[in-house]
């Protein structure tokens, strides 16, 4: 590194210090975010065209409906393309993580247990009341759920409901089972069967 250089470069050198140069009066930014605050992946616009510069190649995507699309739907968009750019595992793993959680922001709920004590009643003051939210979570007669996250409790309780009010309304479920012909191992498995069950 020759002393007349513009730009000291700290990428080679182990340390920040460079002997090389000691009467220089330009400082290295180490943090340029310093003293921000930190900006979340989910509420940055720009994220994935920064981050994936192959796929967009510096450009901002842009949209000819007048209604933007939804998150998934460009998600769903950029995966079918033809030339397969925003196919890479890298890509897909990002877009559904983000996805997952633009759908956690969105539909955190907050719900009383049924067995409040009958000492205290709340009225719409007090919840709304950030205090009085934070004290009912202390005291366990609220909690937060996720209704409309697969596999969350909240959402197999919605399912359950489902099932219930089905077999209330058509009675108990029919096992159909289809064989075809086209699976050959069809036929040792019924000759099995039949051996066993007479």
């Amino acid at each position: 590194m020759k002393c007349d250089d513009p730009f000291v470069n700290p990428a080679p050198a182990e340390t920040v210090i460079n002997k090389l140069n000691t009467n220089i009066d330009a400082g290295l930014a180490l943090a340029p975010g310093e003293d921000q605050m930190p900006f979340s992946v989910l509420f940055d616009d720009l994220a994935e065209e920064l981050s994936y510069p192959r796929i967009y190649c510096g450009n901002m995507r842009r949209f000819t409906r007048k209604k933007p699309p939804t998150y998934t739907e460009i998600v769903k968009s950029e995966l079918r393309r033809y030339d397969r750019r925003g196919a890479t595992p890298q890509k897909i793993l990002y877009s559904h993580q983000k996805n997952l959680h633009k759908l956690l922001l969105s539909s955190i709920q907050i719900c009383l247990r049924n067995k409040i004590p009958t000492d205290s009643s709340l009225t719409a003051q007090q919840v709304q009341d950030q205090q009085c939210l934070c004290q009912l979570f202390y005291k366990n007669q609220a909690y937060k759920f996720m209704h409309t996250i697969k596999c969350s409790p909240a959402h197999w309780e919605n399912e359950k409901n489902r099932v219930c009010a089905q077999i209330r309304q058509f009675g108990m479920p029919t096992l159909f089972l289809t064989l075809s012909a086209a699976i050959s191992c069809t036929n040792n498995a019924n000759t099995k069967n039949a051996d066993t069950h007479g």
